[in-house]
């Protein structure tokens, strides 16, 4: 004798009649067998879903006072064509209550719209609180299944599996897992049968071959073998219907291919049904506590070297530090990681890993990742748990975005390694690294940097080389650690006045972008080393040519004389202008002249002196001048000018 063997997930919502319950029977094979409780509860899928969505509260309250003014406006033009247009007594009665009809329409729509926003402000509170406490259910709840039936289980599986140098393959839990675990193995014979065609073939083969399962089928209520019509109702469900298979059904399925199916299960021997056919078994592994509904059927597949390599890695457990798997051909990440706690170094490089696995958020003590040249496409939101990490290597990937939350539990990393990949833009979450000092982003496609990037206080090396970058936020000037830049091969037109204010900055590289002059104050840098070959500097090599002697602005001349007032401590205008923001504004962005250094805002003309560049500067072959860009405020100032400061004659 045997028996029915069910198992399967799913969001069912119609419930079926139970089917059977048999707690033992005589194998085939030979011999009883103690073995898992058939439980054959089935389930209709209810494929229709409601699409109607109903509409939150202040879209009803605005469509209804859209509706009263409307009401109010028909009943306000009633009112008007009941008074004669030449009784001026009642008209003017007339406007003054429609006027105090209106009034106390607004103020009520407007008193309806605060108590509203305060209901609402008062219900985001409430939901949050219940989502702080959901989120700690969780906590609470992850920490107590650790020691769970279902950790238990999965951890036995695990063992069993990597004995026989196999892992789980994970099937959705849909009904149809049975199904898709067979159609799955079936693949790794390059078999071609779908779920739907294994569905088919299992009821039409049970319904020629009655006698050999209708004993095995009671109906549960009565304890009496299924009728005819029963079975035929049982063997419809199995091709209509998401009803879960299990021992019959697998019988029916190892006749169907000729091919035995083994079943391996945590407490228990594997069970092989369809001993007699000599052909390689289908592998399937039976979970009592896999999910809250029920059993659940999975796959399996073979452990690469690097998975089997990591096995071995993980009978030292917490004492496990580095790992270094590199070039072995890993299409995945192995799920084994969760087993290294205590792990410091991962190094997956050079690999085809197109996405990380969940079980990397448990390596919470991991200092040092690297992920470089593998398969990524975006920065994964699981760095987030990795809350010890310090450097992170995800150069040579096909990254172009980050993930969201990617950044946020990434406090303590130093090196972030972004080389060779394909990223257009960078979020402003980027930000949040507070302790980032090295961060290089070469050879990718970004076309600006957020000013966020500007506030890593932290920050000592930064390389963009090889981008699209057009100009630099002069935000910049707030890496007060900043000691190298590298820019090299962008499409910089200028640099920003503030990156004068990098008085720890040793090394800047700026070879290949579209630079013609620096900006005032670059001279005084103490660079080591400066790179800017490969740019169109102005050259000291001055032309004559003619130019317009220009008229300064009513505006300029008065904002020149309040500079100027303010320069002498005048009293009266500094208490003046605290009512003027606008004048204020226009101040603060003065510049001085390059010969008398008096201030002003509007230059009477762009020139260029040109420097040579400091002696303890390693510079760039024959780079003899800095061209600095200054300014002068009027003619006069032009003609005493220095012999090194020429105009910049506009083409």
């Amino acid at each position: 004798m045997w028996c029915r063997l069910e198992g399967g997930t799913g969001f069912q919502s119609e419930p079926m009649a139970p089917r059977v319950r048999v707690e033992g029977w005589k194998v085939p094979a030979g011999g009883w067998c103690k073995f898992f409780p058939a439980r054959a509860l089935g389930y209709r899928v209810d494929m229709e879903a409601d699409l109607t969505e109903e509409l939150d509260e202040e879209e009803q309250l605005v469509r209804r006072h859209r509706k009263e003014k409307k009401e109010l406006q028909a009943k306000i033009q009633g009112m008007k064509n009941a008074v004669p247009k030449n009784d001026k007594k009642r008209r003017k009665q007339l406007t003054e209550d429609v006027a105090k009809l209106e009034k106390e329409m607004e103020q009520k729509h407007r008193e309806e719209l605060e108590q509203l926003k305060l209901t609402s402000k008062e219900n985001k509170e409430k939901k949050a609180a219940l989502e702080k406490e959901r989120e700690e259910r969780i906590a609470e709840a992850e920490i107590e299944n650790l020691s769970g039936a279902r950790h238990v289980e999965s951890e036995k599986l695990a063992q069993i599996l990597a004995a026989r140098q196999l892992e789980i393959k994970q099937i959705p839990s849909d009904g149809h897992c049975m199904y898709r675990a067979i159609e799955d193995q079936l693949k790794e014979q390059d078999g071609t049968l779908t779920v739907v065609a294994l569905r088919s073939q299992t009821a039409g083969y049970m319904q020629s071959h009655v006698e050999d399962f209708l004993p095995f089928l009671t109906n549960p209520n009565t304890g009496d073998m299924y009728t005819p019509e029963e079975f035929g109702k049982y063997c419809d469900d199995i091709v209509n219907t998401a009803a879960w298979g299990g021992q019959l059904e697998l019988r029916a399925l190892s006749h169907i291919l000729q091919t035995p199916i083994e079943i391996i299960q945590a407490d228990s021997p594997p069970i092989v049904v369809g001993e007699e056919y000599p052909k390689k078994p289908l592998i399937l592994v039976y979970m009592r506590h896999a999910y809250g509904l029920g059993e659940h059927y999975n796959s399996v597949t073979r452990l690469i070297m690097a998975e089997r390599l990591l096995i071995k890695a993980s009978y030292g457990g917490k004492n496990t530090k580095i790992i270094t798997l590199n070039g072995k051909k890993m299409k995945k990440m192995p799920s084994a990681l969760e087993r290294l706690p205590g792990l410091k170094t991962l190094d997956l490089r050079n690999n085809l890993i197109p996405k990380v696995c969940p079980e990397i958020s448990s390596l919470t003590q991991l200092t040092a990742l690297n992920l470089g040249n593998n398969l990524l496409e975006e920065v994964p939101e699981e760095m987030k748990y990795l809350t010890s990490l310090t450097k992170l290597h995800l150069f040579g990937n096909r990254i172009c975005r980050f993930a969201p939350g990617a950044c946020d539990g990434l406090q303590n990393l130093i090196l972030l390694n972004l080389n060779k990949n394909q990223l257009t833009w960078l979020p402003q979450e980027v930000g949040r690294l507070k302790c980032l000092r090295y961060l290089s982003i070469s050879h990718n496609q970004l076309t600006s940097i957020p000013r966020e990037l500007c506030f890593l206080e932290n920050l000592s090396e930064l390389q963009l080389n090889y981008n699209k970058l057009t100009c630099i936020p002069g935000e910049i000037g707030s890496l007060k650690k900043l000691q190298k830049l590298f820019l090299v091969r962008n499409n910089i037109e200028t640099l920003p006045e503030e990156i004068c204010e990098l008085k720890k900055l040793r090394i800047l590289d700026i070879a290949g972008n579209l630079i013609q002059i620096f900006p005032p104050g670059f001279q005084d840098l103490q660079l080591r080393e400066f790179y800017c070959e490969g740019n169109p500097l102005f050259v000291n090599q001055p032309i004559i040519t003619a130019y317009k002697d220009a008229v300064l602005s009513l505006q300029e001349i008065t904002l020149r004389f309040i500079m100027r007032q303010l320069e002498e401590k005048n009293l009266l205008l500094m208490h003046a202008l605290q009512w003027y923001p606008e004048v204020r504004n226009k101040i603060s962005q003065e510049k001085v002249c390059a010969v008398c250094e008096k201030p002003f805002i509007t230059p009477w003309l762009e020139c260029v002196q040109f420097v040579p560049p400091p002696k303890n500067w390693k510079i760039s072959r024959n780079l003899q001048w800095v061209p600095l860009q200054t300014f002068t405020c009027c003619h006069k100032c032009f003609i005493h000018r220095d012999c090194n400061l020429f105009a910049i004659a506009q083409e």
